[in-house]
């Protein structure tokens, strides 16, 4: 659909990001991920958008800590082996 400007769809992808940039703007950091992303199957975010989308990700999303192991008990094996003999 064209109404002399512009298509719906280039209408939709503009409006999800900027409605992306106010919720990330009000820290709802997951819906406006997910608003980033439609946004994105249409076309390539701006740079605000993009941004903004890469951190609302790592807020939503954050890494989790890695748990390092360390052994609890130390296993010495013995270096002569003592023969058999008949």
């Amino acid at each position: 659909m064209w109404d002399g400007t512009m298509t719906a769809s280039e209408r939709l992808y503009i409006a999800s990001m900027r409605y992306g940039d106010d919720l990330y703007n009000r820290q709802a950091f997951c819906e406006a991920y997910d608003i980033y992303k439609s946004a994105q199957a249409i076309g390539n975010l701006d740079s605000t958008a993009a941004r903004n989308s890469a951190d609302a990700f790592n807020q939503c999303y954050p890494p989790t800590p890695t748990l390092e192991v360390f052994p609890t008990t130390e296993v010495i094996l013995p270096t002569d082996v003592p023969t058999v003999g008949p």
